[in-house]
């Protein structure tokens, strides 16, 4: 008579376990389908520095930052650059070639003696019209192009750059930037000459 009751119990504690298990596992797969979504683009008149970040096209390359060197995909390369320097912010500058082409010069941060290759890129700065960051090109978008994109500017920078993202006011001629944003500066017609993008880890110190 008492074995009625102890089989039942196994047999709701054995659907208790398989129902957690399933609802874990469905829990999982949500996480996974969830991390695999891709960041939408934004609307107009408004700046996303997750999203620019990953839309960098260096001569018909995609590139996103930031990226430690160690983690270059394949056909990427990299070289210390001959105005590097080791110091105590562990800032730097790289050339970064892909199948031996050199395609840009990188800001590192995180770099640091014996350590290179956990330098991370953290800034990318392009002039030429082969390269484009969120589609605005060098030498061809405009200034209203620009205003179009992510609307007025939060800051006008020295000679009349647009920066858009977070603003420290860090304005060193050398060392680590700490910010993530986009400065974009101009030539007397109003077409962009320079787009620089960084994207600092704001969790170190200042310096």
């Amino acid at each position: 008579m008492k074995i009625k009751p102890l089989i039942l119990t196994l047999a709701v504690l054995t659907a208790i376990t398989f129902s957690a298990c399933d609802s874990s596992k469905q829990s999982s797969q949500i996480s996974e389908n969830t991390s695999s979504i891709a960041i939408s683009e934004p609307k107009e008149g408004t700046f996303d520095i997750e999203y620019v970040r990953k839309q960098i096209n260096i001569k018909g390359q995609a590139f996103e930052i930031p990226m430690a060197l160690k983690d270059l995909p394949e056909g990427w390369t990299w070289k210390e650059h001959e105005n590097s320097h080791y110091s105590a912010d562990g800032s730097g500058l790289a050339y970064i070639y892909y199948n031996d082409k050199e395609m840009f010069i990188a800001g590192l941060e995180n770099y640091f003696e014996g350590y290179e290759n956990d330098g991370i890129i953290y800034n990318v700065t392009i002039e030429t019209d082969d390269c484009s960051i969120d589609g605005l090109i060098p030498l061809k978008s405009t200034k209203q192009d620009v205003i179009n994109r992510y609307g007025e500017p939060i800051e006008i920078k020295g000679h009349g750059s647009y920066c858009y993202g977070t603003a420290n006011n860090d304005d060193k001629f050398a060392g680590r930037i700490n910010e993530r944003r986009i400065a974009i500066s101009f030539d007397e017609n109003d077409t962009i000459r320079k787009i620089s993008l960084t994207y600092a880890d704001l969790t170190k110190e200042k310096y």
